[in-house]
């Protein structure tokens, strides 16, 4: 993964091979996965916030 102009882009090459020649060149895949990982963020930070709310329901049921 690698930032280009405030983006997240993720870049992968494949080799292109002929069958006995070798390698002969190769191709490049180049996905923009900044929305991704921006919601993946938010997943994550929504599971800590549910978790922490379960851990103070949890005390202020203890507490009663």
């Amino acid at each position: 993964m690698i930032w280009i102009q405030g983006e997240l882009e993720e870049v992968v090459i494949y080799p292109v091979k002929e069958s006995e020649v070798g390698w002969t060149g190769s191709v490049m895949r180049i996905r923009d996965i900044t929305e991704s990982k921006m919601m993946e963020q938010k997943l994550i930070q929504s599971e800590k916030l549910a978790t922490l709310g379960l851990l103070v329901s949890g005390i202020a049921h203890e507490n009663q």
